[in-house]
């Protein structure tokens, strides 16, 4: 069984498909602009993902959502890569969440989640 998610917003289209175990792969290249950074992002297709990726202990606070997808795989691409700070790509990701549609009081709990836990995952 093949899972695929597409996921578009405005301009960006994301296409995904699952390889299992919480492992999802790009399946065509994803270009963002991104007004924060004053310009785009592409991640090319191949790369994996584990999306907006938080332990189980966690699922009451922040069940899974697919609104929470283009962010987390933009922010993983961006902690992989290295091409801006820490705290950029986490403004990145909450600015994502917040275009996505997501609430105010969710987007600001889940970019605090990963300015707190997620420094390990970096990579410099």
């Amino acid at each position: 069984m093949i899972i695929r998610q597409e996921i578009e917003l405005g301009e960006t289209r994301l296409i995904l498909r699952y390889l299992g175990k919480n492992k999802w792969q790009v399946e065509e290249d994803c270009e963002m602009k991104l007004p924060i950074v004053g310009s785009k992002i592409v991640i090319k297709k191949g790369f994996k993902t584990d999306l907006a990726s938080i332990p189980r202990i966690a699922y009451s606070l922040f069940p899974r959502s697919v609104k929470y997808n283009l962010a987390g795989t933009i922010h993983d691409y961006l902690y992989d890569s290295g091409k801006f700070k820490r705290k950029m790509c986490d403004k990145i990701f909450r600015e994502i969440l917040k275009l996505s549609g997501v609430k105010k009081r969710r987007y600001d709990k889940m970019y605090w989640a990963v300015r707190i836990f997620g420094g390990r995952f970096y990579k410099k």
